[in-house]
């Protein structure tokens, strides 16, 4: 199946990882991450799409610190995330 890591993209102060896969149902997840001014890395926001390409059903979610508590990039683990944007 491979690796479904993708990319990093980075912006001033700000950083993406994204990840991707699937057959039937493609899926993608982005963590955004954020320096904070008391020093490291936060989780700021994860967006998830999915498509399941036989029904052409989409979804998209997006989540922020209120759905995932805080997160500093030292205890994320992508595990912990189940891609599930689609019912």
């Amino acid at each position: 199946m491979g690796d479904p890591f993708r990319t990093i993209r980075t912006d001033p102060g700000a950083f993406t990882l994204r990840f991707e896969g699937g057959s039937r149902e493609i899926w993608s997840i982005e963590f955004r991450f954020a320096h904070v001014q008391t020093g490291g890395w936060r989780l700021v926001g994860v967006d998830e799409a999915a498509t399941d390409r036989i029904h052409g059903t989409r979804a998209r979610k997006q989540l922020d610190p209120s759905d995932f508590g805080e997160v500093t990039f030292d205890t994320f683990d992508v595990e912990a995330f189940d891609v599930d944007a689609l019912p």
